[in-house]
């Protein structure tokens, strides 16, 4: 049953005019209230959670940003050694003629 039919029956069923002098009508905004208010304390909580990855993530990223120049300007030599098919080991072609 949707809101709008919910209060139709409430105001039908006890024949008022005002649906604010109905005690089950008080009764519903007081429950919707505490619905409210447990799910504004949920996002809230949700919020902060998102909140504290974010900054969270930002730190490792500029972490990251800062140590990647340390390593990087490192001269590398690749000698083809360490291939595990050994694609680059011209000692293991063998000529066929």
């Amino acid at each position: 049953m949707s809101k709008k039919e919910h209060m139709k029956k409430m105001i039908e069923e006890e024949n008022l005019d005002r649906p604010q002098d109905s005690v089950e009508f008080l009764q519903y905004v007081q429950k919707h209230q505490t619905k409210v208010e447990h799910h504004r304390g949920r996002v809230h909580k949700l919020s902060k959670v998102i909140m504290v990855v974010a900054i969270c993530g930002m730190g490792f990223m500029a972490y990251k940003h800062m140590t990647h120049g340390r390593h990087h300007n490192r001269d590398h030599q690749y000698s083809g050694n360490g291939h595990r098919l050994g694609a680059s080991n011209e000692a293991s072609v063998e000529d066929d003629g």
